[in-house]
């Protein structure tokens, strides 16, 4: 199993959960949110960018192989918000995210789960993208992969 065989269902999540904020009043306009592979050049209103920091991997002899991903996801606002303006959206979209990946823990059946990692979720606070300075937000997560059928390691 890789990163890509899971991530368009955080990629639907995602979609769903901005929506919801939208709804909310937290965010005007249509949200994007970009999976891994699809990052853009530079970064228009607000914008939802899907990817993985790294992999813890383990095995052993006789054992089946499970990877765990350290997954993100980075929400960036305009730039020209100041950090007291995006405190509001930033702490009320924090249980939409939340709520909308507890709903669907195995991704439609795809991993063993996705929970919170401390820190749930990191901000708001300046990120450089793309060369320029913007306000956002991280939501951390771990992904465990579901290892029915996967392969077993043999001495």
């Amino acid at each position: 199993m890789s990163f890509a065989d899971f991530a368009g269902e955080i990629k639907t999540n995602m979609d769903t959960a901005m929506a919801a904020a939208v709804t909310a009043g937290l965010f005007g306009g249509t949200p994007m949110v970009y999976n891994y592979d699809k990052w853009p050049g530079a970064l228009v209103g607000v914008s939802a960018l899907i990817g993985q920091r790294k992999v813890d991997g383990q095995y052993g002899a006789g054992e089946p192989a499970v990877d765990h991903y350290d997954t993100k996801i980075w929400v960036y606002m305009p730039a020209f918000l100041t950090i007291a303006i995006a405190m509001g959206p930033s702490v009320d979209l924090y249980p939409i995210v939340r709520d909308q990946f507890a709903k669907n823990m195995q991704l439609s059946g795809k991993v063993e789960h996705i929970l919170p990692a401390a820190p749930s979720m990191d901000g708001p606070g300046w990120f450089e993208y793309a060369g320029k300075k913007v306000i956002g937000v991280i939501f951390n997560f771990d992904v465990k992969e579901n290892v029915s059928g996967e392969f077993t390691v043999s001495a």
